[in-house]
């Protein structure tokens, strides 16, 4: 019997491995392609602990011929879909006060939801209303849910197994000689699939699928060796996860770098509208940078006057809008109607307070990639003139649900619930 095709099918096979399906148009709607078809909106969150080194963050200029700052510089070919806030202050002046940065209000409580829950709960028809991702994270310091932390998940391995209903390789064993793909457990659901749709569509599937199955390479190749006298892999830089914990001393770039293009299936294959990253939380003093030949612990560059920390925090920050970009990129690769799923998501990279250094919560570091379908008008710095993050944070649930901000469900500090005028085209 052949699979039964609808605008967002899922692949299912034994074991309740389950594959979501790109864009096809056999999946779509007759009707979709005789109108405008409705946009499907995503929220993605990338958080970083400690804030930024403001001088090398911010561009110059103030207008729409801005110069990209040096740690904005990988963003380059992305420059017309930026909006760079300027002068959003965080409603807490408490150092360290993770709770604001998404959530919009200063303490616990009812209405400490962060706007990745706001926007999962209002956006149905998916898997997982939203999905945390997490680079060596003991708790949540990026998504709330009135009040309590959602905890995020640190391995790879064990997102891709929540995602596809199967851990990598298909095996319980783990053995690596006899591991094979999620993908075959839904084989006979692909060749069942593949008379029915079009040359095109067959294309678009086999790139999805060849997507899938280099994620899980990457996740399930041969085990990390160390050479213990160097600390360095002598095996392809794979991550490995096989016993409990949350960190991986020495390995937090290939955690970062396997958990992004998972984010990226997740939206593009409809599992979820919604997915946050929160790299390392804001307290460690883990020595997470050893691979960029930084001795110093994360929250230890953070303190002290030895100008040459504003150095070191400048190259771990252009890493983090490396992989910011990775994930942009990854966005635009994904057709669909009307142009790619970037062209109707949202992109947030924040933190919890300014300047790292000197640990100010005011001038924040919102940066916004994508236009949410229209909603956002682009490319250019915004002067928020002292707004605080509430504000910014409604704005970009309106944008994201195209409701009043009266209309919104009750989030953030009351004092300051409503929008930042000329954000919205």
């Amino acid at each position: 019997m052949a699979p039964e095709l609808n605008r967002r099918s899922f692949l299912r096979g034994a074991g309740g491995v389950a594959i979501g399906l790109p864009f096809l148009e056999a999946l779509a709607p007759a009707r979709a392609f005789a109108q405008a078809a409705p946009r499907r909106k995503r929220l993605i969150i990338f958080q970083i602990p400690n804030g930024v080194i403001r001088e090398n963050w911010f561009p110059q200029s103030p207008d729409g011929d801005f110069t990209l700052s040096r740690i904005l510089t990988p963003l380059a070919a992305h420059k017309n879909d930026l909006t760079i806030m300027r002068h959003v202050d965080n409603v807490s002046a408490t150092t360290h006060n993770v709770v604001p940065t998404l959530t919009g209000i200063a303490a616990p409580g009812p209405r400490a939801t962060s706007i990745d829950q706001i926007v999962g709960d209002a956006l149905p028809g998916t898997a997982f209303r939203s999905l945390q991702f997490a680079v060596n994270c003991q708790k949540s310091y990026c998504t709330f849910k009135d009040g309590q932390p959602v905890p995020p998940e640190n391995f790879p391995e064990k997102m891709f197994e929540r995602m596809f209903g199967a851990k990598p390789g298909g095996v319980p064993d783990r053995s690596y000689e006899y591991r094979k793909s999620v993908l075959d457990g839904v084989k006979e659901s692909i060749d069942r699939l593949r008379p029915q749709i079009a040359a095109s569509d067959r294309a678009r599937l086999d790139r999805h699928l060849a997507s899938i199955r280099s994620i899980e390479k990457r996740l399930t190749g041969p085990p990390m060796v160390l050479d213990v006298a160097g600390c360095k892999p002598a095996a392809p830089p794979m991550v490995q996860v096989r016993t409990g914990g949350y960190r991986y001393d020495g390995k937090y770039n290939l955690v970062g770098e396997a958990q992004i293009p998972l984010m990226v299936q997740a939206i593009a294959c409809g599992i979820s509208n919604v997915a946050t990253i929160q790299w390392s939380d804001t307290f460690a003093n883990a020595p997470h940078w050893q691979f960029m030949g930084i001795a110093a612990g994360e929250h230890e560059i953070h303190h002290g006057s030895d100008p040459n920390k504003r150095e070191v925090r400048t190259r771990e920050l252009e890493y983090y809008v490396t992989q910011f970009e990775k994930l942009i990129s990854g966005l635009k690769a994904c057709p669909e109607p009307g142009g790619s799923v970037f062209t109707n998501s949202l992109v947030v990279f924040c933190s919890e307070m300014g300047d790292g250094i000197s640990h100010d919560t005011r001038d924040m570091p919102y940066l916004l990639a994508g236009s949410a379908g229209g909603a956002l008008k682009t490319g250019r710095v915004v002067d928020a003139r002292g707004a605080k993050n509430t504000q910014l944070l409604v704005t970009l649930v309106q944008a994201l649900l195209g409701r009043e901000p009266a209309a919104l469900p009750p989030f953030g500090d009351p004092k300051y619930f409503g929008n930042i005028p000329g954000l919205l085209a």
